[in-house]
């Protein structure tokens, strides 16, 4: 997970990962987006391109789910409000650690499957609707990876059966 935070340095982002089953957290002094980017670019992702064919999809225009290729989702979620103009508010979080969302007055809290428990600046349902558009986008990701593993592999198996075709006549 990566959020916007306000600190003594500024306006930077805090990471929250886990490490030995427990979610810790580090600060990175780049704004969000870069932090965002950053991680597009250690998977030679197009963020643009991927948010574009998303809300062509899902015949949305708000802000899109990240999809790693390694099947991670990421979806942003409103996690505070901006002190001036164009402060990032969003942050994002991995669906594989989201437990559950909470409403407490009109801002909700979402529960993490480590037991932590991240306020968030927006209601409950434009936050679980965050979430579906990301489980959707998961899901769709992974049926698509596993269509493509079935063409490698029909493809796999039809080489397999030429080549023993072609040893069988260099035989003769």
């Amino acid at each position: 997970m990566f959020r916007p935070v306000y600190r003594e340095e500024g306006n930077i982002t805090e990471l929250l990962f886990l490490q030995e089953g427990r979610l810790v957290n580090a600060y990175d002094r780049r704004s969000l987006t870069s932090v965002r980017q950053a991680l597009a670019r250690s998977y030679a992702l197009d963020l643009s391109a991927q948010a574009r064919d998303m809300k062509k999809k899902l015949q949305r225009r708000s802000l899109m789910p990240i999809c790693l290729p390694d099947g991670r989702v990421f979806v942003p979620l409103k996690m505070r409000r901006p002190r001036i103009t164009r402060d990032s508010t969003y942050g994002y979080i991995d669906i594989a650690f989201i437990k559950t969302v909470q409403e407490k007055e009109e801002t909700a809290k979402l529960l993490l499957t480590t037991g932590e428990v991240i306020p968030l600046c927006t209601s409950a349902a434009a936050a679980l609707n965050a979430i579906n558009q990301g489980k959707l986008m998961a899901k769709r990701s992974t049926s698509i990876a596993e269509n493509e593993q079935q063409i490698i592999l029909s493809a796999l198996s039809l080489l397999v059966d030429k080549l023993y075709r072609i040893e069988s006549l260099l035989k003769s």
